[in-house]
């Protein structure tokens, strides 16, 4: 149902047929979650996945976070 109703939304705004769906909402979770600081493992725990590798494959460190970091 989740699925059906998002892909109404974006008819709506215009955006079928680019890739979005309910699982790229679970990407941009992850990935604002991390780079705006949150520890690694409760992003994992909030995700409700058992390995961190999981986690990993949703959320990606922005260049900006990566330089922060090493800074």
């Amino acid at each position: 149902m989740v699925q059906f109703r998002m892909q109404q939304i974006l008819e709506q705004c215009g955006l079928q047929g680019k890739g979005y769906g309910p699982h790229t909402l679970r990407h941009t979770f992850a990935t604002l979650l991390l780079n705006g600081g949150m520890d690694l493992y409760v992003l994992k725990n909030l995700m409700g996945h058992q390995h961190v590798d999981q986690t990993l494959m949703y959320a990606r460190l922005s260049h900006r976070r990566i330089h922060e970091s090493y800074d």
